[in-house]
C-alpha cells in the first residue's frame, strides 16, 4: 500500500482538495485509463483499491459526502474481446491521419514505430539521438520518458520540485526500464528506419519523437487530442466527417496494433 501511495496516489492527488476529488469523477476515470497504459489490469485494480479505501475512510469521517469511486470502471472485464487488431493498411491509414492533422512526420513515424517495434509509449517518446544505432538501424531502450504530476523527465530520479514530498525523503525510483529485460536494442524495419532518420535530420530537438514544436509528448494529451481522433474518426454530423479505421469498435483506445516483424 505504501508503494501505491508514494508512486501513484500522491503524485496524482496530493494537490487536490477532498472536495475536488469528490467532484472529479471524470478526472478519476481519466487517471485509471492512463494507469492501464502502463500496468497490468491486476496492478491497476490494486492501486485503485488503495485509492478507494482512502476515499471510503474520508466519507466515513464525513469529510466528503460519499466515496467518488463507486461508479468508476476499473477493469475491462468482458470488453477485452472487443479490441481489434489493425492490419498493415489500417496502420498506414492511421499514420497518414496523424500526419495530416498537423503532426507531420512526427506523428507518422510514431504510429509506425508503435505498430512495428513493440516498444512502449515512454520508450518511444523518450528516444534521443545518441540512442540510435545507425549501423544496425536500431533504437536502444534504456531510460524511458517518465511522467510525474503532469511533467516529464528522462533518466535518473524525478526532479525534487516535482517529486511528492514523501518521496523526496525516501528512495526515489530510477528512470530506467521496468525490468532488466526491458533494457534492450530494438531493430527498426528498414522501410521505417528511412523515415526515422529523415525525422532525426529534420529538427535539432533533444527528443526525436516529439511535438512539432520540440516539446516532449505527454501520454494523455497525445491520446485524447490526436491518437483517438485519428483512429476513431469523426461522427457524420460533425465537420470533416471520417469513418473509424477499425470498424465495429467505436470506443477502442485507438487500436490494438499488430507487432509485425
Amino acid at each position: 500500500m505504501r508503494s501505491f501511495l508514494d508512486n501513484h496516489l500522491l503524485p496524482q492527488w496530493e494537490s487536490w482538495p477532498l472536495a475536488g476529488i469528490f467532484n472529479g469523477y471524470l478526472e478519476i476515470e481519466k487517471w485509471v485509463s492512463e494507469l492501464h497504459e502502463d500496468y497490468a489490469e491486476s496492478t491497476v485494480a490494486s492501486i485503485f483499491a488503495t485509492f478507494s479505501g482512502l476515499m471510503k475512510a474520508a466519507a466515513n469521517a464525513r469529510l466528503i459526502p460519499a466515496s467518488p469511486c463507486s461508479s468508476v470502471r476499473v477493469t475491462s472485464g468482458a470488453y477485452d474481446t472487443e479490441y481489434l487488431v489493425a492490419s498493415p493498411v489500417q496502420i498506414l491509414r492511421g499514420a497518414m491521419r496523424l500526419y495530416k492533422c498537423g503532426l507531420g512526420l512526427h506523428g507518422f513515424v510514431l504510429c509506425l514505430m508503435d505498430a512495428y517495434t513493440g516498444a512502449r509509449w515512454g520508450e518511444l517518446v523518450g528516444q534521443q539521438r545518441h540512442e540510435y544505432d545507425s549501423a544496425v538501424r536500431a533504437i536502444a531502450i534504456r531510460e524511458p520518458l517518465k511522467e510525474f504530476s503532469g511533467r516529464v523527465f528522462k533518466g535518473g530520479k524525478a526532479p525534487a520540485e516535482i517529486a511528492a514530498p514523501s518521496r523526496r525523503r525516501g528512495k526515489q525510483r530510477k528512470g530506467r526500464t521496468k525490468t532488466p529485460a526491458g533494457t534492450r536494442l530494438v531493430e527498426i524495419p528498414p522501410s521505417i528506419a528511412v523515415f526515422y532518420e529523415e525525422l532525426m535530420d529534420s529538427h535539432s530537438h533533444p527528443f526525436i519523437l516529439c511535438s512539432p514544436e520540440g516539446n516532449p509528448w505527454r501520454r494523455s494529451n497525445f491520446r485524447y487530442r490526436y491518437w483517438r481522433p485519428a483512429w476513431d474518426g469523426a461522427a457524420e454530423d460533425k465537420p470533416g466527417s471520417v469513418p473509424p479505421i477499425l470498424e465495429g469498435s467505436p470506443s477502442t483506445k485507438g487500436a490494438t496494433l499488430t507487432r509485425h516483424g
